[in-house]
């Protein structure tokens, strides 16, 4: 049986460590949150609008950072959820998918927007040379 107490407290949680990350990442105007009041709280799908989403991966790779690039729900390279939703082709073709559980801990939540920080901005120097 499911505990319904707890099942509040973990999604209470999860919308906190979602929450963090969104607002992390609302400072940088070429990341799009795709985001939308039915989205679940453990799912963070985002779009990198100038980097490539397989090289992001793969650099968050290297620091023992793991994501995923589109939805669940897609097939092949297009978001087909996020395409539905905003109409926009580019914004579904560079989708990453950051996935959280409630055992997540702040210290990963911290730890993981500091690698982002990171990765991105030295993917964005590389690209602006």
């Amino acid at each position: 049986t499911i505990d319904i107490e707890n099942f509040k407290q973990h999604l209470d949680y999860l919308k906190k460590h979602n929450d963090k990350i969104c607002e992390f990442l609302s400072g940088y105007p070429k990341i799009l949150i795709n985001k939308t009041p039915y989205s679940i709280p453990n799912i963070l799908n985002i779009s990198l609008m100038n980097i490539k989403p397989e090289t992001f991966i793969h650099a968050l790779e290297k620091h023992d950072v793991y994501v995923s690039s589109n939805t669940a729900c897609s097939s092949g390279k297009i978001s087909s959820a996020v395409l539905g939703v905003y109409g926009d082709k580019k914004r579904a073709l560079t989708t990453i998918r950051i996935s959280l559980s409630y055992m997540t801990t702040n210290e990963e939540i911290n730890e993981f927007i500091n690698i982002f920080e990171s990765v991105y901005n030295k993917l964005m120097e590389l690209a602006d040379e």
